[in-house]
């Protein structure tokens, strides 16, 4: 099992509820692209402009085969 990060921090997937575990000296927008690469199992090609939606923060996405998606990150693990 992995050890619990402070950094730890939850998003949503175009629906799937996925864990991004950054490290001490990566960015919140690499953490992103890491997680939903690892989960997709394909390149992210475009990660949009962060906008507030409601009470998260939204990002549109595009990966390599074409799908395009949504990220909503939410609070702490």
């Amino acid at each position: 099992m992995r050890k619990k990060n402070n950094l730890d921090f939850y998003i949503l997937f175009n629906g799937n509820r996925l864990l991004a575990n950054p490290t001490d000296s990566e960015s919140v927008h690499n953490a992103i692209t890491r997680t939903i690469e690892q989960h997709s199992g394909t390149r992210v090609t475009e990660l949009g402009r962060c906008k507030m939606a409601g009470v998260h923060y939204h990002y549109p996405i595009t990966l390599a085969n074409g799908q395009r998606g949504d990220v909503f990150v939410g609070g702490n693990a």
